[in-house]
């Protein structure tokens, strides 16, 4: 049987030009989360809430005389209130494709699962850092939004990045001993458009 090549050749070209955009679109995603080795994960939280206590830094005063008056420091204290939200992900599978998920549980439906559920936790983390939290200083007092102040928002302004505001964060954390220093890991997050001005 005689084959035509030209035409052969066709089929398997768009075949595979298939094929290939087909993958393309699977792994051009990003697929581990970026930010989760920055954080403590608390793990499972019961409930649709939960809360962290804060204590600000005290320092030490000097004694000047024997038997003198006790100077109490009390340190400022609140608890901060992080409300749990739920989120959702609902593919529909044509049952005669179960028997071939149970065979290969790593397969594309799977992966592209674990990959949502990865970028959904950088978003959260991310917009932690610079979203508003509540925070009360008394056991029945009012929670309060508290927002992360200008001076700690380096790119704060509307300017992009630059060498200067790399440093300027560097010191801020050095300043307040959060640094590689006293055994902390640095992290620093950026784009394509951050990394371009600062190669540049």
């Amino acid at each position: 049987m005689s084959q035509d090549f030209a035409t052969n050749n066709g089929m398997i070209t768009a075949a595979f030009a298939q094929q290939f955009h087909d993958a393309f679109d699977i792994e051009s995603q990003q697929r581990e989360s970026r930010f989760v080795q920055a954080v403590y994960n608390r793990g499972k939280i019961q409930g649709y809430f939960f809360t962290v206590n804060d204590m600000a830094s005290m320092e030490m005063d000097q004694v000047t005389g024997r038997f003198e008056d006790t100077k109490w420091s009390v340190p400022e204290t609140g608890t901060r209130l992080v409300t749990m939200a739920d989120y959702g992900l609902h593919v529909p599978i044509e049952p005669r494709d179960l028997p071939k998920l149970l065979a290969d549980p790593q397969g594309a439906y799977m992966s592209n699962l674990v990959a949502a559920n990865n970028r959904l936790k950088d978003k959260v983390i991310y917009r932690t850092l610079l979203d508003s939290i509540k925070r009360k200083t008394e056991q029945n007092g009012a929670y309060t939004d508290v927002v992360l102040p200008a001076s700690q928002k380096i790119l704060a302004g509307g300017a992009g990045i630059t060498k200067s505001k790399i440093i300027k964060a560097k010191a801020l954390l050095r300043k307040n001993e959060c640094d590689e220093k006293m055994g902390e890991k640095l992290f620093i997050a950026y784009n394509s458009d951050m990394l371009e001005t600062i190669l540049c």
